[in-house]
């Protein structure tokens, strides 16, 4: 409504029904503001833990903002909003400390990340006040290029008098209107250990016009939306085969990756044999092995130790890729059978629920200091390793991957019938 409007409505007759009328709109709109700018502060770990106490609209809406989980969403966020200063608190995680540092490396990695141009700054590294003005003025000059400032601030390192004073020079030195033509953004990234974020806390949350406060779980696009959902029980949160395994396929190569490290073919030529019949990179893994000079023993048995785990690797690779009848591969049984454990008898993933729940209870209490995605799903992608761990133990038993490296073609076609009736029974 038009504000003239409004004002009318409320300037009305102290008992008139278009008093009252207004007064109901205007708690209601008050009431949707403070509980939008709650949500943007609130932990999804906690809020999804009392999913069943809150109406699921709420929660919907929470899922909605990408913000919460993607630092790539939450900076394109703070570039389109008027409100040009920031303060985001975040979880404390090698990931966080990785790119928050005080470096051109990191301000390249998260203008990259973000697709934005940025600067990152260390908080705990400007120890004076004119460190933090020159700071500042470079990033406020017109002629900058840079459009988002990351302060960030280790709360283990930093007083909170300190953000307080950032705070007071930001408000201070930003001018009301832009000095050029790029917009300029501060953003100031708390990060807090896990633990400390649900006992006590470490910062408190002023809501003002000139600042807007966010919660930031990650700072990869990492895929977690489904999974809270599904450990909520949303209506449209239904999980089916597809579901998950789509999810495996992408942690595919990383289980690879942790399997080949493990695993002890029978030879490691039976694995060279694989590098072979891969094409074309058996001759840069076999110069990394062969490489080791006599005055450097110690970095040749790293260069052949990673070798080794190539081949290896090449060779689960080949093995999965290995077709089958139906236009089946033996990915698509390994994928197959890790699902049908999680989906039980009756295809509704219970078990894999109950799981995510247990999970979503240790995160409110505070426990681990992985990602919520980390924290979910980690140990289903642990059991996935495994899974594959035993299928590739299955494969070489009695020699039986020789029949994917003699002769790939021809055997293919001559022992396809026992492959396909030999996995067929490991299904």
């Amino acid at each position: 409504e038009d504000a003239a409007e409004i004002e009318t409505i409320l300037c009305s007759p102290r008992d008139s029904a278009e008093r009252k009328v207004g007064a109901v709109l205007l708690a209601h709109q008050l009431l949707h503001e403070l509980v939008a700018c709650l949500l943007r502060t609130v932990l999804p770990g906690r809020l999804f833990h009392h999913a069943a106490s809150l109406p699921q609209s709420l929660l919907y809406s929470y899922l909605a903002q990408p913000e919460h989980f993607s630092l790539k969403e939450l900076v394109g966020n703070v570039v389109a909003q008027p409100i040009r200063k920031h303060v985001v608190y975040t979880r404390t995680s090698a990931e966080m400390l990785a790119l928050v540092t005080n470096s051109e490396q990191a301000s390249r990695r998260l203008s990259s990340l973000v697709e934005v141009e940025c600067s990152v700054v260390d908080l705990s590294q400007l120890t004076r006040e004119t460190q933090l003005t020159d700071e500042l003025s470079s990033f406020l000059d017109g002629a900058d290029p840079r459009q988002v400032l990351l302060i960030g601030v280790d709360t283990t390192q930093v007083a909170m008098t300190q953000v307080n004073f950032v705070r007071y020079k930001v408000d201070e030195m930003m001018p009301a209107t832009e000095r050029g033509p790029v917009q300029k953004s501060i953003l100031i990234l708390l990060q807090v250990p896990a633990s400390d974020l649900m006992v006590q806390a470490r910062y408190e949350t002023t809501f003002c016009a000139d600042w807007a406060t966010a919660f930031l779980d990650a700072v990869a696009d990492d895929d977690v939306k489904p999974w809270l959902a599904f450990a909520a029980g949303l209506s449209a949160s239904s999980w089916d085969e597809s579901t998950l395994q789509t999810h495996l396929r992408k942690w595919l190569p990383s289980a690879i990756c942790a399997a080949a490290k493990y695993v002890e073919l029978p030879t490691e030529t039976f694995a060279a044999a694989a590098c072979s019949n891969a094409g074309g990179m058996d001759g840069a893994v076999g110069k990394s092995v062969g490489a080791v000079g006599e005055g450097d023993a110690a970095a040749g048995h790293d260069e052949a130790k990673r070798g080794v785990l190539e081949q290896r690797r090449l060779f689960i690779e080949r093995m999965l890729d290995c077709p089958l009848a139906d236009g089946l591969c033996l990915c698509d049984i390994l994928l197959s059978s890790y699902t049908s454990l999680w989906a039980g008898e009756d295809g509704r993933f219970m078990l894999l629920q109950a799981q995510i729940k247990s999970k979503l209870d240790a995160v409110a209490a505070g426990e681990g200091q992985a990602s919520l995605l980390e924290a979910l799903s980690g140990e289903v992608r642990h059991m996935f390793t495994k899974h594959l761990l035993q299928l590739v133990c299955s494969v070489c038993a009695e020699g039986n991957g020789r029949w994917f490296l003699s002769g790939w073609d021809d055997a293919r076609s001559l022992f396809a019938p026992l492959i396909v009736d030999y996995f067929r029974k490991l299904r």
